[in-house]
């Protein structure tokens, strides 16, 4: 499990392989959805991760 307090903001370079990793995830392990909790100092935060779009 990570670290409530995991540090500071991600710098441009941790956004882009942030981004990188999620695309990477989404086009190798993602099948149709994924729900996470991930627990901060401000509290839990749930992310919705899914193939089906918005609606709208």
């Amino acid at each position: 499990m990570e670290s409530v307090d995991p540090g500071g903001p991600l710098s441009d370079p941790e956004v882009r392989e942030l981004t990188r990793l999620l695309a990477r995830f989404a086009s190798h392990d993602l099948d149709q959805w994924e729900n996470w909790r991930i627990d901060t100092s401000h509290g839990p935060v749930f992310m919705s991760v899914s193939r089906k779009s918005l609606p709208g």
